[in-house]
């Protein structure tokens, strides 16, 4: 039977646990938030003993849960004796870095009713939190650390195996008539190349179909642009990887997403599998 591991964050508030968990969801981890101490126990055996267990779980663990977090040392206690393996990451930051924070975005501290000033607060959650700093796996300060490089300390230190953290490309082609897709990083135009659709018998086929690809192909411009938008993402994709994106989403657009724009998302597809990347390609409008 499969065993779950358990990743638990914690640390002082303001320090990034948000951004933790958050890219802990995106890597493949199921992830629960401000999860109350005494249910990690229960919590495990109910995914190790799923019919499909949920073999990486990431979980928050801090004072939000108030009275709940003073049962923190007698939870970890049980998962050493049920056996559980389980890593802890602490995050935590400077006095002044805090402070600015939690200054910048305006949100109060958890034991502002508790504590007189936010200073008092911040020293408080310290000395809560020592015992379980002392226990942790893992501490980083992120006192001078961007959002960034935060998730790419976490991509680092928490891998899941490479068949699940391998990287995808997604890549959309679409037509502009018919809208931009949402969710896009990177788009690019392609309605300047030759338009198949002007040719009466191209015109009821598809980017697909080897006439339409020649067509196409035929533009000198064609080859350009494929090789300036090769070597931009050979140089750009390394680089969101090494800072812990595991998934980066192209769109490709002409008029009517059917002939120019496929075309290119195709070959665009073939060089991102040729670079070892796991690569999905949505034709949205050929149809």
């Amino acid at each position: 039977m499969a065993h779950t591991e358990l990743v638990i964050i914690t640390g002082l508030s303001g320090a990034g646990k948000s951004t933790a968990v958050r890219c802990f969801e995106e890597m493949g981890y199921f992830t629960v938030d401000n999860m109350p101490p005494a249910l990690l126990p229960t919590f495990v055996t109910l995914c190790t003993e799923r019919a499909t267990p949920v073999e990486h779980v990431a979980a928050v663990v801090d004072i939000r849960g108030g009275q709940f977090f003073d049962a923190v040392s007698q939870a970890l206690d049980d998962l050493d004796q049920g056996g559980v393996r389980y890593r802890i990451l602490f995050l935590g930051s400077q006095t002044d870095v805090l402070v600015s924070r939690f200054k910048e975005h305006r949100f109060p501290h958890p034991l502002h009713a508790q504590c007189d000033s936010l200073l008092s607060c911040i020293e408080t959650e310290r000395e809560i939190l020592s015992e379980l700093k002392a226990r942790a796996s893992v501490v980083l300060d992120t006192s001078v650390e961007t959002v960034r490089q935060l998730r790419g300390e976490v991509m680092r230190l928490f891998p899941l195996e490479p068949e699940s953290d391998q990287r995808t490309v997604f890549l959309t082609s679409f037509g502009f008539k018919y809208g931009i897709p949402a969710d896009l990083d990177f788009l690019f135009d392609v309605r300047f190349l030759a338009n198949p659709h002007y040719e009466a018998e191209l015109r009821p086929l598809t980017g697909e179909d080897a006439r339409v690809q020649a067509y196409v192909d035929a533009d000198p411009r064609t080859a350009t642009l494929e090789e300036h938008l090769g070597r931009l993402l050979d140089f750009v994709l390394p680089e969101l990887w090494a800072e812990g994106r595991r998934y980066v989403s192209l769109g490709i657009g002409c008029t009517g997403g059917k002939h120019r724009s496929v075309v290119l998302a195709l070959k665009l597809a073939e060089r991102c599998r040729e670079r070892g990347y796991r690569t999905v390609v949505q034709q949205r409008d050929m149809l």
